[in-house]
């Protein structure tokens, strides 16, 4: 079992989404650590609304401005009762860097390369989604009770959809298949793979830093500007 595999502590399917929140509240309550639930806006709203009701909680950031449909969204609570409520935009955030427990939805809202970056720095994961019926009366998907986004499916499929968060060596379809890695379209090695996902990533954060320091001249010059005027 590698790092990664291990710090998914469990998979959680619901009929009904909005249970995952108890579960996530019951959590804060009986843990020293930070807790987050990573998952779409109106979940995060609902946990929110939730954790208002009880008086040792209390407010430390709420941003709630992001409107896009494809937006992950983080709610957390420290030990000592502080909430952040926030998008998911940058994995250097301070207040997504304090999180050292989550539970992340599994449903298609939470990008995987979140999901690595949880892993990678040791986070204990609750992967959870929907558990939908089938409808049918012989299947035997339903019958070995495994789904994958409310889909039944069999339990070599529930188990190589899972591997893609495990980031398994070997698929649980065979004991002698192997994990193949690819760079645009070409077949390479793992450490070529991980290798080239880190000049990815911090590619990534250097464009995000770039950005936020040209803001940050041209306000200046902004600034500056106003000052000559008033000065006129």
């Amino acid at each position: 079992m590698n790092k990664q595999e291990k710090n998914i502590v469990d998979i959680l399917t619901f009929d009904e989404i909005e249970d995952i929140v108890d579960i996530f509240i019951d959590k804060v309550y009986h843990t020293d650590k930070t807790v987050a639930l990573i998952t779409d806006k109106e979940l995060v709203e609902y946990a929110m609304d939730e954790l208002l009701n009880d008086d040792c909680i209390t407010i430390k950031r709420v941003d709630l401005e992001l409107d896009s449909e494809d937006a992950e969204y983080m709610i957390s609570v420290d030990d000592d009762g502080y909430m952040v409520v926030q998008p998911v935009e940058y994995y250097d955030d301070k207040y997504f860097n304090d999180i050292e427990y989550a539970f992340v939805d599994m449903d298609g809202c939470v990008e995987q390369m979140t999901i690595d970056n949880l892993l990678n720095r040791d986070v204990e994961i609750e992967l959870f989604g929907y558990e939908d019926e089938c409808g049918c009366d012989d299947c035997d998907d339903c019958e070995e009770g495994f789904t994958v986004n409310g889909r039944p499916v069999s339990k070599e499929e529930f188990d190589n959809y899972v591997s893609q968060f495990r980031h398994d060596e070997k698929p649980a379809t065979t004991s002698t298949a192997k994990s193949t890695y690819k760079i645009n379209g070409k077949e390479c090695s793992k450490e070529e793979f991980d290798k080239k996902y880190e000049e990815f990533e911090e590619m990534y954060l250097d464009n995000i830093r770039d950005m936020l320091l040209s803001y940050s001249e041209f306000m200046d010059e902004v600034n500056e500007w106003r000052s000559r005027m008033l000065l006129w």
